[in-house]
């Protein structure tokens, strides 16, 4: 649940993708969303100059872990 909602808060979820993972997340943020009256605002995420382990996204999950 905390995975979804830092992904949802920063705005990832707004893409059209179809993987299982990225949907059940998608539908766990929506739950919270309405639950929790939240609405997004997301930061502009950098990734250029940076290498693989440093990318915001894997922070983020690293971060819910």
């Amino acid at each position: 649940m905390i995975e979804a909602l830092l992904f949802g808060q920063q705005g990832f979820f707004q893409q059209d993708i179809c993987e299982p993972y990225f949907l059940r997340l998608k539908a766990i943020y929506l739950q919270l969303k309405v639950c929790f009256s939240l609405s997004t605002h997301p930061m502009p995420l950098y990734y250029f100059r940076m290498r693989p382990n440093n990318f915001p996204t894997i922070r983020l999950a690293q971060l819910a872990q």
